[in-house]
């Protein structure tokens, strides 16, 4: 452009991620203008690298939707997943996000990371139902990151596992035990877990735990 150097900066975040941006570099392209990045601070990276969570596979979604069709529909490829999704919320919606994530699988492992790199920086860790809790009564500002863990089997997969109905109660309270230890919930939590990957009724799980513990 005539010898000019033109230069597009952000205070909030990596130019181009969740911005218009995108459009000035494809006109720069068809214009055949080079671009160089300088690589700042990007936010979802930073979290991941915080999280506790699997860093790869990942997958960044950019900021959730905020009608409820779309949103439920997003969450429930998310939680599909089998590394760890990364996306961005804003402060005045996080608690109901959480709570459509926690309606869909409560002990899902999430981490909330809000205002990283800066003064008031604070991570919160836990399964979705404690986060949306913590979110549901306390109001927070600041730019926020949501990471959502990766989808994990409770055991083998579903053509080499035995009908639960077939299991003796003692590899059932096993599977219960597991599930516990692996994502750090409650009993109730874990059986109800259980008893949906193998889609039995709760109180039946309940029951044969309790075989189980008596044998």
């Amino acid at each position: 452009m005539n010898g000019k150097q033109i230069a597009v900066v952000s205070d909030a975040g990596t130019p181009l991620v969740c911005d218009p941006g995108a459009r000035l570099v494809q006109r720069c392209i068809a214009e055949e203008i080079n671009i160089v990045a300088i690589p700042g601070a990007s936010a979802l990276l930073y979290a991941l690298t915080i999280a506790g969570f699997e860093a790869v596979p990942f997958q960044f979604i950019g900021f959730l939707p905020r009608k409820k069709g779309a949103l439920v529909s997003l969450l429930k490829e998310a939680l599909e997943y089998p590394g760890t999704t990364i996306c961005y919320e804003s402060p005045e919606r996080i608690a109901k996000s959480l709570q459509q994530v926690a309606s869909l699988d409560e002990a899902r492992k999430v981490c909330v990371a809000r205002e990283l790199t800066k003064k008031f920086e604070t991570l919160y860790r836990g399964s979705a139902h404690e986060l949306a809790h913590i979110f549901t009564e306390t109001k927070v500002k600041g730019e926020i990151v949501l990471l959502i863990s990766g989808k994990t089997a409770l055991s083998h997969s579903s053509s080499n596992q035995t009908p639960l109905t077939e299991l003796d109660p003692a590899a059932i309270q096993q599977l219960v035990s597991d599930y516990q230890n692996t994502h750090n919930v409650s009993l109730n939590i874990a059986i109800k877990e259980v008893a949906k990957e193998h889609h039995l009724p709760k109180r039946k799980v309940y029951q044969l735990i309790h075989v189980g513990c008596s044998t």
